[in-house]
């Protein structure tokens, strides 16, 4: 069972997966984001980039605080490069999608990774019953902006098992994130 989080593997490089990127590499976790899109690769790291800089402009961090947080990610279109103990998906809302990210990430990371889906509106349950561990697949929900609201939902499976719940509740806190418990 991960206990310790030190790398966060993100599958979409959109608008959500950037924000959780920003929270989680300014928190002092490695952040590996995947997208299979080059584009929204490129386009990811500068608006990261940009969005950083903007903390830095208007005081909230150093400039060291932002090339250290910069420094800590990285994007990239190989999904093998998601090997992480927590991984998080922010794809689009599809379940089919969702479940075959799910079950090549569970095998990349044979097994021991905490596999977390950020949806609004589909099942945890459905997300995990393809997966060979689905004690292991929760959802977190994030807010948009993902990297400024301070509300994460933290979301229980059916057969999530209850440590992984806590081990989130700790993840949120440590990336200055509120989490509550809610139902599938």
């Amino acid at each position: 069972m991960v206990s310790e989080i030190n790398t966060v593997g993100i599958a979409g490089a959109g608008t959500m997966g950037q924000g959780i990127a920003i929270s989680c590499a300014l928190a002092g976790y490695t952040t590996k984001v995947f997208d299979v899109n080059e584009q929204a690769c490129s386009r990811a790291l500068i608006l990261v980039e940009k969005v950083i800089n903007q903390l830095v402009e208007k005081g909230k961090i150093t400039n060291s605080a932002s090339a250290e947080a910069l420094g800590r990610i990285t994007i990239t279109t190989t999904i093998n490069q998601l090997r992480a103990d927590l991984f998080i998906e922010a794809i689009a809302e599809n379940l089919m999608l969702k479940q075959n990210l799910f079950k090549q990430v569970e095998e990349l990371n044979e097994g021991k990774a905490i596999l977390a889906s950020n949806t609004s509106s589909l099942s945890i349950s459905k997300i995990a019953s393809g997966l060979t561990d689905p004690t292991r697949c929760v959802g977190l929900h994030f807010f948009n902006p993902a990297n400024i609201m301070k509300l994460v939902e933290v979301v229980a499976g059916e057969k999530t098992a209850p440590e992984i719940i806590e081990v989130l509740k700790s993840f949120a806190k440590s990336i200055g994130k509120v989490s509550v418990l809610v139902k599938d």
